[in-house]
C-alpha cells in the first residue's frame, strides 16, 4: 500500500526544508518508488525528489497590503483548489512547513 504525504510549501526555504524531508522519508523505505508518494504545492528542489506540485508555488510569494490585494481571487481560488486536492487524494499525512497565512486557510476550509 503506498503512503502519501500531502507536503505544503510556499518558499524558497520551505522548499529546501520539503526536499529534505523528501529525501530522509524515501531513505526509510526500501523500495520508495512504489511504497510512496509526495504530492502538494512546492518548488523546483522537491520537484528533484520526486514531489508533484498541483500549481507553482511562486504563486504564493506576494508580499505587502498593496501586492496581495489583486492577488486575492487567484490566493483565494489555490485555497480552495488545495483544500480540495487533499480530500480528494486521501493524504496518509499533511506537512506544512511555511506560508501560515495560506496553510492556516486550507486547513480551515477542510473543516468545512
Amino acid at each position: 500500500m503506498v503512503k502519501k504525504f500531502f507536503i505544503i510549501a510556499g518558499e524558497t526555504s520551505g522548499d529546501l526544508l520539503g526536499a529534505k524531508l523528501i529525501k530522509e522519508i524515501k531513505s526509510r523505505f526500501e523500495n520508495p518508488e512504489k511504497e510512496l508518494e509526495f504530492i502538494g504545492v512546492g518548488g523546483k528542489m522537491m520537484k528533484d525528489e520526486g514531489f508533484l506540485s498541483i500549481f507553482n508555488m511562486e504563486e504564493l510569494s506576494v508580499m505587502g497590503f498593496a501586492e496581495v490585494l489583486p492577488h486575492i481571487p487567484r490566493l483565494l481560488a489555490r485555497i480552495s483548489q488545495t483544500a480540495k486536492e487533499i480530500r480528494k487524494s486521501k493524504p496518509d499525512h499533511v506537512v506544512t512547513i511555511d506560508s501560515p497565512d495560506f496553510s492556516f486557510r486550507v486547513m480551515k476550509k477542510l473543516k468545512d
